[in-house]
């Protein structure tokens, strides 16, 4: 179990109630309760969201682990069904790089209309949260004559600068137009900033193209997409 898995999970009993039916209450639809994110190592936030099963008020501490430890945020959120987020402060003495070794501490605790309780407690590792936002200004021009693909697109404007220090790795996915309109499905990865590739089948036609990237260095989970970016007639500035 890695140091970013669900630690604890305590329900509390409470006088005057069955045990039976204080183990049975929970707040949140997914075990691990509350997913915290970061945009980039240097960020000085986290989202944390959540999926509610029930309306409860929802209180998050983030503090960092050892002897010394000390409090960085705190938030109280009133929660109703559904998802719900939160931007905790990060600590201050976090380390966001590869060798970080102390983790952080999340703990949460969510309250009912009834007197329940559940309190969840998390041990995370920045390296462990990064999921970057979707790339910018992705282009893409198709040849006349060739047929061949070529895109352009930027990092994240909130990811960290060197890019040779902080890589990334881009997912495109293209889309053809077929019989019917039925798109083809072209995806491409890539460690740069531009790429060209010819279509799946001869005489084909793009109709649209998105990108995503991830952190290659930790396999950080795939940011968003992008959106879709139609076929340009113009060519992009050196």
């Amino acid at each position: 179990m890695g140091l970013g898995a669900l630690l604890l999970v305590l329900t509390l009993l409470l006088p005057g109630r069955p045990s039976s039916s204080a183990f049975a209450w929970t707040a949140f639809r997914d075990p691990a309760g509350v997913t915290c994110e970061a945009l980039s190592y240097n960020n000085t936030s986290l989202r944390c969201s959540w999926e509610a099963l029930r309306p409860a008020t929802v209180r998050l501490h983030l503090r960092q682990k050892g002897e010394l430890g000390a409090n960085c945020s705190s938030r109280e959120v009133r929660s109703g069904r559904g998802p719900s987020w939160v931007l905790m402060d990060s600590c201050p003495s976090a380390c966001s790089s590869a060798a970080e070794e102390t983790p952080m501490e999340l703990e949460v605790e969510a309250g009912g209309n009834g007197g329940q309780h559940q309190r969840l407690s998390r041990s995370l590792l920045w390296r462990d949260l990064v999921k970057p936002a979707a790339p910018e200004g992705l282009w893409a021009h198709q040849e006349e004559r060739s047929g061949q693909v070529r895109l352009r697109w930027a990092p994240p404007g909130s990811w960290d600068r060197p890019a040779s220090f902080f890589p990334l790795r881009f997912h495109l996915h293209l889309e053809y137009f077929g019989n019917l309109d039925k798109g083809l499905l072209q995806d491409l990865y890539s460690d740069r900033l531009e790429e060209t590739t010819e279509p799946l089948r001869p005489h084909q036609i793009l109709r649209r193209a998105k990108v995503r990237c991830q952190d290659p260095v930790t396999g950080s989970a795939w940011g968003p997409w992008s959106g879709w970016a139609l076929p340009s007639e113009a060519t992009p500035l050196p």
